[in-house]
């Protein structure tokens, strides 16, 4: 059986839009874009490309990332409590040497459309272009252009490479390997074991979750009731089919005590599904699901903590994309992995 080499990353994290680390790296610059999706909604966003490209030894230009927002109606910086968690990523990678594309989901900022009944595999297709337009530009390596994906954008990341040639490669920031519906329950009955609620209360209520969602389950994904509408567009997703199609290298970013997209089981499922794949996976100690210093991982305690990433987290993003080969010298073989797990708050089952 494959097995899953965990490190725990430390460095200093960015809690500013522009460390003197990223001053120090490069300039950039930020152009708007406009992607027409293939139903003719138009997205907006924009690209941050460093000044100048990069060239390595025999390469064509700078590597590229599109960056895959969560779930919800997020804009292209991925506000969160006030902090800008794309724009900071972005900004540290385009600083770094690397192109960077962020967006607006549908129906915000200058996208067309509604993000709301948008389904996994719909996303995916709109990410799988973006990374192609990215890729089309003067000063971006077209072999070296990946997808990076927070939360459900994970799932969109996945479904993306498994599907289109486009993608070079897969970050996986926070992203499940458990189905959607698998993933709601697990949060939820952490939420509730974490706000202290007692093991029968916890039992039964994922019980009635599952029960509930099961139901919705059976409905079409345009259900036409505008409170499941989110829901019915993405409750029938697993990314069970999506992951032995994928063959391009991933890195797996989980945080300790994350409790919506808890290590365990995710990694577990990854690791089984991502046969042809190679796959990184970095842990990093105290961190929750935005990859903020937590306390519980419990998603009541965010007004209360400071935002900004944990130590390391930017650096392994940085230096993992600027490694990663090119396209075609990828291996296709299945990838080696050892894992050692600590005991992570909110592990789920």
């Amino acid at each position: 059986m494959r097995s899953v080499f965990i490190a725990l990353a430390a460095a200093l994290a960015a809690l500013c839009l522009l460390t003197p680390r990223q001053a120090a790296a490069g300039a950039w610059r930020e152009i708007p874009v406009a992607v027409r999706a293939a139903d003719g909604v138009s997205l907006s966003g924009a690209i941050l490309m460093p000044e100048g490209g990069t060239q390595r030894e025999g390469g064509q230009g700078a590597p590229g990332v599109v960056i895959l927002s969560g779930s919800g109606g997020n804009g292209r910086d991925g506000r969160f409590y006030g902090f800008p968690a794309y724009r900071v990523i972005a900004e540290r990678l385009a600083a770094d040497g690397v192109a960077v594309m962020i967006s607006d989901r549908r129906g915000v900022g200058g996208s067309g459309g509604s993000w709301r009944g948008e389904t996994i595999e719909g996303r995916a297709a709109d990410a799988a272009l973006m990374a192609a337009r990215l890729a089309a530009l003067p000063g971006v390596d077209p072999r070296r252009v990946g997808l990076l994906g927070h939360s459900q954008g994970g799932w969109v990341a996945l479904e993306a490479a498994a599907a289109s040639r486009a993608v070079a490669f897969v970050v996986l920031m926070a992203g499940p390997g458990q189905s959607v519906l698998d993933q709601i329950v697990t949060d939820e009955t952490n939420q509730r074991r974490l706000a202290g609620r007692g093991r029968l209360n916890v039992a039964v209520s994922g019980l009635a979750m599952r029960a509930g969602l099961s139901g919705v389950k059976l409905l079409p994904r345009r259900c036409g009731v505008a409170a499941l509408e989110v829901l019915c567009g993405v409750i029938h997703y697993t990314p069970a089919a999506a992951l032995p199609k994928v063959r391009v290298p991933v890195l797996a970013l989980f945080g300790q005590r994350d409790s919506l997209v808890p290590p365990r089981p995710n990694v577990r499922l990854l690791a089984a599904g991502l046969r042809g794949a190679p796959l990184t996976v970095r842990l990093f100690e105290d961190a929750n699901h935005q990859f903020w210093p937590a306390r519980t991982g419990a998603r009541a305690e965010y007004s209360a903590l400071t935002p900004g990433y944990v130590p390391g987290f930017l650096d392994t993003i940085s230096d993992w994309v600027r490694q990663v080969p090119a396209a075609p010298t990828l291996g296709r073989d299945q990838g080696t992995m050892t894992t050692e797990f600590s005991d992570p708050v909110g592990s789920g089952s």
